[in-house]
């Protein structure tokens, strides 16, 4: 964001205990960076800044949402009231084998700036919705044209991935474009590369250790949808994951509302994360722990 911005007359929150918070702030933006943060009478606007009055309203750093599918923002509203199995067969089956490479592009677009104007400027989008490289690159490209700071956790699978079958070769097309984004330098900017692994009961388990040699070998964040639906295999798959020493630090677990103690307990114990979607899990019919 290029030119200066001073933004006074708020409360403004710093999020740093050696600054602490200021009920008549201003914070000085210079060409996409703050440069000063403190009380309006201290900070002095440069000539040619942007003066946006902040009274009687509160500045806070942006907010970071830990899970989103900026991949379906275009029919987002199609949802709302589905329950889980609902949403599942309408977008998986229905939408998203007829989303075109610059439909991804838009939604992508269209949701990160969204985002961007509700205050939150950091997203980690999870996006297994891709049936081809095309795809993927459409949304990456899309992400990047936000300006938002994203991790874009590519979705494996086994399904078919352009001209390649179902089964291990789509997933291996799927692997080797991942390591070939992260590898080419989409990894170093405001958008990094990310992971998200195979949904447990649709590949085999083994499967997953090869996306998580790949994701330690390239330093990858990793992500995996967890104990969303009770006595389900395709999400409740801790135990046998420790087990196999399948669950890495740094590891975002999304809804877990139906982890028992002892799942919660193996998160934090190999430094897991866990993402929650509250609101979404209740309407969806999988309120667990909520």
């Amino acid at each position: 964001m290029s030119g200066k911005y001073l933004i006074p007359g708020g409360h403004v929150v710093t999020l740093d205990d050696s600054l602490g918070d200021f009920d008549n702030g201003a914070v000085l933006v210079e060409d996409g960076v703050i440069t000063a943060v403190g009380r309006a009478q201290d900070i002095s606007a440069p000539a040619d800044a942007e003066i946006i009055d902040a009274s009687e309203g509160v500045v806070i750093t942006g907010m970071v949402d830990t899970y989103r599918h900026v991949s379906m923002s275009l029919t987002r509203g199609i949802g709302v009231d589905q329950h889980l199995w609902h949403f599942l067969s309408n977008t998986y089956t229905r939408w998203l084998p007829a989303t075109g490479v610059e439909e991804m592009y838009t939604s992508a677009l269209v949701g990160c700036l969204e985002a961007i104007e509700s205050g939150v400027t950091t997203i980690m989008d999870t996006c297994e919705s891709f049936h081809s490289a095309e795809h993927a690159e459409a949304e990456l490209r899309g992400l990047e044209d936000s300006g938002i700071r994203a991790f874009f956790c590519y979705g494996m699978s086994g399904d078919q991935y352009g001209k390649t079958t179902a089964g291990r070769r789509g997933w291996s097309a799927l692997l080797a474009h991942v390591k070939e984004m992260a590898q080419r330098g989409a990894n170093d900017g405001l958008v990094r590369v990310a992971l998200q692994l195979s949904q447990s009961g649709t590949t085999p388990f083994s499967w997953m250790g090869d996306e998580l040699k790949l994701a330690e070998e390239l330093g990858l964040l990793c992500c995996s949808h967890s104990s969303a639906v009770p006595a389900s295999n395709l999400t409740s798959d801790l135990e046998v994951r420790a087990d196999m020493g399948y669950m890495l630090p740094g590891h975002v677990y999304i809804h877990c509302t139906n982890l028992t103690d002892h799942e919660m307990s193996l998160v934090a114990k190999t430094g897991g994360k866990i993402a929650l979607a509250t609101e979404t899990d209740i309407q969806m019919g999988m309120p667990g722990r909520c």
